[in-house]
């Protein structure tokens, strides 16, 4: 599990409990000076862009814990839901209000129980699948270059 940047945006107890949910599983993010490691949880130090698409080309799920308790979290549509998205990647997230319109490519969860369920359902769904063709094809839609008309 790929959980990017850990700010104050991540949900830390729920990150914390799903992960003891699932000890066989790394979750890992990113904002240390080195790597450190407490049981399956990984942060490591930042990447440069393109560092970091090479990593994400490695794992197997986006995964997005938000505190919604801070409303501009819940507000939010993070940058990294698009490369996730871009990699084809399974995404399991809280029910950001912005990004409900992607409710077809991504997992959304409220509870530690929903979130290691869906993340266990991410983790097997197929590598070859339609959903991950559609969700590279969504990121493409969202790039820069694809919106200039807008």
């Amino acid at each position: 599990m790929y959980a990017g940047l850990k700010t104050k945006r991540v949900d830390e107890n729920i990150y914390k409990l799903v992960a003891n949910k699932m000890p066989e599983v790394s979750f890992v993010s990113f904002g240390s000076k080195k790597l450190t490691k407490d049981n399956n949880i990984y942060e490591a130090p930042w990447l440069e862009k393109h560092e970091m698409l090479t990593f994400l080309s490695e794992c197997q799920v986006g995964f997005m814990p938000y505190d919604l308790s801070n409303p501009h979290n819940l507000h939010c549509i993070p940058l990294k839901l698009f490369d996730f998205l871009a990699e084809g990647l399974p995404v399991v997230s809280s029910k950001l209000i912005n990004i409900q319109d992607f409710n077809s490519l991504i997992y959304f969860s409220e509870t530690v129980e929903e979130y290691a369920f869906c993340l266990q359902k991410a983790l097997h769904e197929d590598s070859s699948s339609d959903l991950r063709k559609e969700r590279k094809n969504r990121a493409q839609e969202h790039q820069t270059t694809n919106l200039t008309h807008k």
